[in-house]
């Protein structure tokens, strides 16, 4: 009997009120019925074209948001619109990675403060365990102490990303959910980022949910593949099935658009 998914999702649907229209207007549709589900240490690419839904549904699954219908399911609680009594203590168990490190780090916080900061809100540890903590996590992604004494700005982007990554590592989560990690990056940045992030996934045994449009980057990390089209996963299984043969029109779309067929 196979273990029960660390995180599922089933049904979910999500819209939004069209551009400059009320909420009794018509709404545009993000997610029209989705199910997923992530095994423990398992990694799942969702890939798409823009508008499919992708983002969107990295938020359903960290529980940023709620969906319309339909449930988000952590080690079998359900997080989709539950108190925050329920959502909190798990929270240091699941951790986001955003597409752009700048926005998603305050300007005003060292990478230190920045690091420090989850461990603060959900209460793990004192003040030297924390700052023993950061230290523990800025190595853990290639980055010297030091460095934890500048801001945002005076970083490289590839430095602001690792310091993301640290951030999501600090609280000692299950499961990463990664929104476009290496898009913002130059392309040696991009490959060093990747390598970070899978020597990371086998040392700490972690799930990934790898939200991305480049297919590349899904093959290097994920052990599965779903495609997302107009809001529905059109297709799924192993990252090397779906992508070598692909079966699905949106699928051979993206396959082609990335010239995978003659890198395989």
């Amino acid at each position: 009997m196979s273990a029960a998914p660390l995180l599922e999702a089933e049904g979910l649907r999500r819209s939004y009120p069209a551009r400059g229209r009320g909420r009794s207007g018509p709404r545009v549709v993000a997610l029209a019925g989705v199910d997923l589900a992530v095994s423990a240490g398992g990694a799942l690419g969702v890939v798409g074209g823009s508008g499919a839904g992708k983002s969107t549904l990295a938020r359903l699954l960290l529980a940023l948001e709620r969906p319309d219908e339909g449930v988000v399911r952590f080690d079998g609680v359900a997080i989709s619109g539950a108190p925050a009594s329920v959502v909190r203590p798990l929270r240091r168990r699941f951790q986001p990675v955003f597409q752009d490190p700048l926005a998603a780090l305050d300007p005003r916080m060292s990478a230190a403060e920045a690091v420090a900061e989850p461990l603060e809100a959900l209460s793990i540890g004192d003040r030297d365990a924390r700052r023993r903590r950061v230290a523990e996590v800025l190595e853990a992604v290639g980055l010297p102490v030091q460095l934890g004494r500048r801001r945002p700005a005076a970083l490289s982007g590839g430095e602001r990303q690792r310091v993301a990554i640290a951030r999501a590592l600090a609280p000692g989560p299950e499961l990463l959910v990664l929104d476009e990690p290496v898009s913002s990056l130059d392309p040696p940045a991009a490959l060093q980022l990747l390598d970070l992030l899978g020597g990371l996934r086998r040392g700490l045994g972690l799930a990934l949910v790898l939200v991305s449009h480049e297919l590349d980057v899904v093959r290097a990390l994920c052990d599965r593949v779903a495609v997302l089209e107009a809001g529905l996963v059109v297709e799924e299984g192993p990252v090397e099935g779906v992508l070598g043969a692909p079966s699905h029109p949106a699928t051979r779309r993206l396959v082609e658009a990335a010239d995978l067929g003659g890198r395989r």
